[in-house]
């Protein structure tokens, strides 16, 4: 009999080179700032897009690479999208 394999970790912990990467982007960069001095309560897309002055399909871009690096999480607020950084 062979032994199952191990479960997959529920939260394995973010690639530091997956997470420097997206921040060679300076308004990835930018879009980090905002949310850490927004932090704990985060801001909307629309709020976000404002600080950083970003177009909205520019920011969901750079929010996507953002997001997969681990670096920040989103959630819903009623019918509104809440950007954090992840610390």
């Amino acid at each position: 009999m062979h032994p199952s394999p191990p479960a997959p970790d529920p939260d394995p912990a973010p690639d530091p080179a997956v997470a420097f990467a997206a921040l060679g982007s300076d308004q990835r960069l930018a879009v980090l700032r905002a949310l850490v001095r927004a932090a704990p309560d985060g801001l909307t897309i629309g709020a976000l897009g404002a600080r950083a002055g970003l177009a909205g399909s520019t920011l969901s871009h750079h929010l996507g690479a953002l997001v997969r690096a681990g670096l920040v999480r989103q959630s819903r607020r009623g019918r509104e999208t809440v950007c954090a950084a992840d610390t």
